[in-house]
């Protein structure tokens, strides 16, 4: 009796086993029929490791991914140039029609062992990533962007040069890359999905002779370097930063030369085309004749400072204003007292000339409606060397407060005559590369706290 009962439980056992059996061979041979006849897609299909949705949002999940495939960058870093086109300014991008061709070719196999194993790897393996490569999708894009980024890496090498003593000055190294390669090279880079790709350039040392440039202005025929400011015009301040801006132009900095600002611009004063206008003085804002000169001494120390030459003297404003014309560790600040004659006792800047060419500056005032751009340029031989420029914050210093006593006021009467700004220190850096060397300079500088000013009435 014992034995019967449990021959009945053990064939009740084998008959549910072959029932969920016949029910899965049957559930995965009519996933094999629906795959086939595309119904039905393989499951658990990944695109860079996100899961695809259903059937009714998949269209637009494989757009969007498309989308945002062509809008990343690809760091290219040519010698020591970078550049980040993004994918679709090289013509490369993802169509949406192949992937869901691949999607629905996914999984699909006359043999239905092959399509019920991807069935099963996509409900309870590790899934399946979808196999959509990227392709050309604007012939000639990625030719025409590499021509263009040409010009900006390769250079002819230079000859040297002498300075105004006759010190030899070195010649500069040229530079050029392979078109073709870095060509074969970017579309590899693309095809397997890289953010960054190097490519190397072919360096030739300078010729070994050395020249005198008798022509400078002829020979100095190539922008190196461009730099606006803004200023409102109509005022005092408009006057000064455009008649300092016409006498700084055409200023000419011969191979190993010194251009001093002050010596260029000369004294501000009236007989001289310079106007009244507010200038600071110990860090209070006091009406002078002059006022706004440093702008132009800031926008040529920018352009200079990007250029790679050599600063020699520099001194930072004495007001880091929260709206300044350049950022903190570019304005400079000039001074030419009343009391001074000499050029040597003014507060001056002075730039030197690295290269073995001339370098000229032009400087003009561009007037458009309610704000004019001072734009200074550097024409040089050949475009500089990359140059990076970095500014921390070290140290604020609160602004302290200066009371002034008011006669004319009610006693306890207090008026705002100069609103307060604190104090900055930072750090500045610039990296020049070089086909050769990379140089770094650290300056440490430090911006004055202005007071807050107020009068304080007295009168009784």
């Amino acid at each position: 009796m014992q034995h019967a009962s449990h021959s009945a439980r053990t064939l009740r056992l084998f008959r549910v086993a072959l029932a969920l059996c016949s029910s899965t061979v049957g559930l995965l041979s009519l996933a094999w029929v629906a795959i086939m006849l595309g119904v039905w897609r393989t499951p658990g299909i990944r695109i860079e490791g996100a899961l695809l949705p259903s059937n009714t949002r998949m269209t637009v999940t494989l757009r969007r991914h498309a989308l945002l495939w062509a809008e990343r960058s690809l760091t290219l870093r040519i010698g020591y140039h970078v550049f980040q086109p993004t994918r679709e300014e090289l013509g490369w991008g993802l169509q949406a029609e192949d992937a869901e061709s691949a999607l629905q070719n996914l999984g699909r196999s006359p043999n239905p062992l092959v399509t019920l194993r991807a069935v099963w790897t996509g409900l309870f393996g590790a899934g399946h990533d979808l196999p959509w490569r990227p392709r050309v999708l604007e012939a000639g894009a990625l030719d025409r962007y590499l021509q263009r980024i040409r010009v900006r890496v390769e250079r002819l090498p230079i000859p040297g040069s002498y300075g105004p003593t006759g010190t030899p000055i070195e010649g500069l190294a040229g530079e050029a890359f392979d078109i073709g390669f870095a060509h074969r090279a970017v579309e590899r880079a693309l095809i397997r999905g890289d953010t960054t790709l190097v490519i190397g350039t072919i360096v030739t040392p300078p010729p070994r002779q050395y020249r005198r440039f008798e022509r400078p202005l002829e020979q100095a025929n190539i922008v190196m370097t461009t730099q606006e400011t803004v200023y409102r015009p109509g005022t005092g301040r408009a006057i000064n930063i455009e008649r300092a801006s016409h006498l700084l132009d055409g200023a000419v900095m011969l191979p190993g030369a010194t251009l001093s600002f002050n010596a260029v611009v000369g004294k501000r004063e009236p007989a001289r085309g310079f106007a009244p206008a507010l200038e600071l003085l110990n860090g209070e804002l006091t009406q002078g004749v002059g006022g706004g000169v440093c702008q132009v001494a800031g926008t040529l120390h920018a352009a200079a400072f990007f250029a790679g030459l050599t600063v020699e003297e520099y001194h930072a404003h004495s007001r880091m204003n929260r709206l300044a014309y350049l950022p903190p560790g570019l304005d400079a600040m000039v001074a030419w007292p009343d009391n001074v004659r000499e050029l040597r006792d003014t507060k001056d800047m002075r730039l030197s000339n690295p290269y073995p060419f001339p370098i000229v500056v032009k400087s003009q005032s561009v007037h458009s409606g309610s704000q004019n751009v001072l734009r200074v340029q550097l024409y040089g031989a050949t475009s500089p060397y990359r140059v990076e420029f970095q500014f921390k914050e070290l140290a604020r210093e609160p602004a302290p407060e200066v009371q002034r006593p008011a006669p004319m006021l009610p006693v306890g009467e207090v008026r705002l005559l100069q609103p307060p700004l604190d104090g900055l220190v930072i750090r500045r850096r610039r990296t020049i590369y070089t086909p050769l060397r990379r140089i770094d300079e650290e300056t440490r500088i430090a911006y004055p706290p202005n007071p807050r000013i107020v009068s304080v009435g007295t009168k009784l």
